[in-house]
C-alpha cells in the first residue's frame, strides 16, 4: 500500500486491487451485522413487526390495501368507517378503479398501522 501526499497532506491510497476488495468485503459484513443487531432489537422492542411469507407473496401481487386489510382481519365496512370513506369507495381503490386521495391514503395507512409506502 502506498499514500500518495500534496503538500504534505495524504490525498489518496494505491493498494493491490485484492486488497481493497478484501477491505471492501470487511465493511459490508461489519455493515450487514450492524443492520443485523438493528433490527433484531428493533423487533424485540415492538417497533418492527414480522410479517409471514403468505402476506409478502400476495403483497407483490395484489393490491396492498386489500392484502393489509384482510391480514388485520378487517371488513371493508370497518375499514371504510375508520377512514372516513365509503365501503364502495374502498372497494374501488381496492379494485384499482379509483385512486384515493393523499389524505385517504394516510388515512387508511393509519387505519392499518402501516406506512403510507407500504399501500402505495
Amino acid at each position: 500500500m502506498e499514500i500518495l501526499k500534496h503538500e504534505g497532506k495524504p490525498v489518496f491510497v494505491v493498494m493491490p486491487y485484492d486488497e481493497y476488495i478484501a477491505m471492501v468485503e470487511q465493511l459490508e459484513d461489519k455493515a450487514d451485522t450492524a443492520d443485523y443487531y438493528a433490527i433484531r432489537d428493533a423487533i424485540k422492542r415492538g417497533d418492527e413487526e414480522l410479517i409471514p411469507e403468505e402476506v409478502v407473496k400476495r403483497l407483490l401481487e395484489e393490491n396492498p390495501i386489500k392484502v393489509w386489510r384482510e391480514y388485520r382481519k378487517m371488513k371493508q365496512k370497518e375499514l371504510a368507517d375508520r377512514v372516513g370513506i365509503t365501503s364502495s369507495m374502498l372497494s374501488q381503490i381496492e379494485k384499482n378503479t379509483q385512486l384515493g386521495s393523499l389524505k385517504t391514503l394516510k388515512n387508511i395507512a393509519k387505519a392499518l398501522s402501516v406506512d403510507l409506502d407500504d399501500i402505495t
